[in-house]
């Protein structure tokens, strides 16, 4: 199960904004700053496809992506995925206690975490990245904790959004991590006395992953994304009767 996660984390449902579309958006910037923009953009797109193959070099690689935004503050907003993906290298290269201090940082510092924050979404990602290892460390109570944290928090999110909003990818990219989070609480919930529980958590899983695999506008990564889940909830379900 856990394993299965992990195959999961990369594509993402969410696109991380590249620092090229921020950079864009901010006009003004010297030819030296697009410059080095642009070198560090062409190496952390290299070594963000390397995690799975080659996590040692990754992790080496991230470190110096890292120095290099200590070196020009423009590069700041691109701190935080990278710490994700030095989480994500470091899960792969078996090193779990590195990777939950990362996440648990991350998760401490995520301003969607709160209270009354505008994009509660982005403290569930961070909840489900530390519920990962978590799982893999066979701490079961704490990353279903985290899962039903997670899935409370993209509710949240939903019930933010506008009416215009509803039919905008955004909508669909949170019904996939809702649905993810619920998957994943009801796989955790299946132990003795939990069975019914389970089962709800499974049927409203399955409903909010049906509206995204159901919509064939979406961007074909996140119907496929939602199409992963839906076959392991429903899997599950089977495994329930």
């Amino acid at each position: 199960m856990p394993e299965h996660r992990l195959q999961l984390l990369d594509p993402r449902c969410v696109a991380r904004t590249s620092s090229q579309g921020f950079r864009y958006s901010l006009g003004g910037l010297s030819k030296e700053d697009l410059h080095v923009a642009d070198e560090f953009d062409a190496k952390w797109e290299s070594t963000r496809a390397m995690i799975r193959s080659d996590p040692a070099t990754a992790i080496q690689r991230i470190g110096e992506l890292l120095a290099t935004i200590d070196r020009h503050p423009l590069l700041e907003h691109n701190r935080e995925d990278l710490q994700r993906g030095l989480g994500e290298a470091n899960m792969v290269a078996g090193n779990r206690p590195a990777a939950m201090k990362i996440y648990e940082q991350l998760l401490q510092t995520e301003p969607g975490c709160k209270p009354k924050a505008t994009y509660p979404a982005a403290c569930g990602e961070a909840q489900m990245d530390l519920a990962v290892v978590k799982m893999m460390s066979a701490d079961v109570p704490g990353a279903l904790s985290l899962e039903q944290a997670a899935a409370a928090n993209f509710r949240n999110q939903l019930s933010l959004e506008t009416p215009r909003e509803l039919d905008g990818l955004q909508h669909y990219v949170h019904l996939c991590k809702l649905g993810e989070a619920q998957a994943y609480s009801a796989i955790l919930l299946a132990g003795p006395g939990k069975v019914d529980e389970a089962r709800r958590v499974l049927d409203e899983c399955v409903t909010a992953l049906g509206k995204v695999f159901a919509n064939t506008e979406v961007q074909p990564n996140l119907r496929n994304e939602a199409q992963r889940y839906l076959d392991l909830a429903k899997l599950q379900q089977s495994k329930l009767k």
